[in-house]
């Protein structure tokens, strides 16, 4: 099975992209149906959000995530992955609003909110399936991508590419930046995942350290500390203060695997295969806020 098809299979949480919703009322199914979510984004010039689908492709939505509306017309996805239109990550420029759909071994651009779409050039060939893009909010020209072979690094908007040094192991499963210092990356790798840094944009990066399991399943970093982590593993959730060097498990009881970590506040937010869990102050562990169905 390909990689793309690996990872979970996330339900649209609208919510990830609106700290102010109350977190502990009842929750909705918001769409888009039918799709099979992948990913949500907002995007930073508008009030718009954007869906990656597994089955089809990117959907928009102007009011929420109240109604969505399909944006996959000119889309050029995998079809070796049969009876599927993957598009596993987005990313929006914050200078134009261009936006950004990578999936299976397909990179696609958008000029105009998805209403047509042109292709790019994968930098990793038939191999290098797509796990997720990022733009550089300093220097949009800038993308950095991870896939099935490495991180690789355009300064051209995808024209042309390459590949990021020092990441010894294959698949590079997460990437991270670090929102206060944006020059620091963080990147989860291999089949028995190790954590490695870039303090140079992507240029290059180094070993940090083993993570603490087989399978990594999302990472994220506080975005007022470079060096705090938060990693979810098949064991387990685990939180650094030391830039990845020692790991500790997350206080409280998770009774499932997490798929998605959101920072909010202080503590981020866990999003499980069915509930969310948020940091309880009074109690100094997580706490299950409610179920998704």
């Amino acid at each position: 099975m390909a990689l793309a098809l690996r990872k979970f299979r996330l339900a649209t949480l609208v919510f990830l992209l609106l700290p102010a919703l109350a977190w502990a009322g009842p929750w909705e199914p918001a769409g888009p149906f039918g799709g099979n979510t992948r990913d949500v984004i907002q995007d930073p010039t508008g009030d718009r959000l954007y869906a990656a689908t597994l089955t089809g492709g990117v959907y928009l939505s102007t009011d929420h995530g109240a109604t969505w509306t399909q944006r996959s017309t000119g889309l050029v996805f995998d079809l070796s992955i049969q009876g599927y239109k993957p598009i596993s990550g987005l990313a929006v420029d914050p200078s134009d609003g261009r936006v950004y759909a990578v999936g299976g071994t397909s990179m696609n651009v958008s000029l105009n909110q998805g209403w047509s779409w042109t292709q790019l050039t994968n930098p990793a060939g038939p191999l290098g399936e797509f796990l997720g893009i990022l733009v550089d909010a300093a220097n949009p020209q800038r993308l950095l991508v991870h896939n099935a072979r490495s991180v690789f690094v355009s300064t051209n908007r995808g024209q042309s590419w390459t590949g990021a040094a020092g990441i010894s192991e294959p698949v590079v499963w997460c990437l991270e930046r670090a929102a206060s210092q944006p020059a620091i990356l963080y990147a989860a790798a291999g089949y028995q995942p190790k954590l490695f840094r870039s303090s140079d944009t992507a240029a290059t990066f180094s070993l940090v350290a083993a993570l603490p399991g087989a399978k990594c399943l999302d990472l994220a970093v506080d975005p007022a500390d470079a060096n705090r982590l938060v990693v979810s593993m098949d064991t387990g959730c685990f939180e650094s203060a030391d830039g990845g060097a020692s790991w500790t498990p997350l206080s409280g009881t998770i009774a499932e695997s997490v798929h998605k970590i959101v920072y909010t506040g202080a503590h981020p937010l866990l999003v499980g295969r069915g509930g969310l869990y948020a940091y309880s102050a009074s109690q100094s562990a997580y706490e299950r806020l409610g179920d998704f169905y």
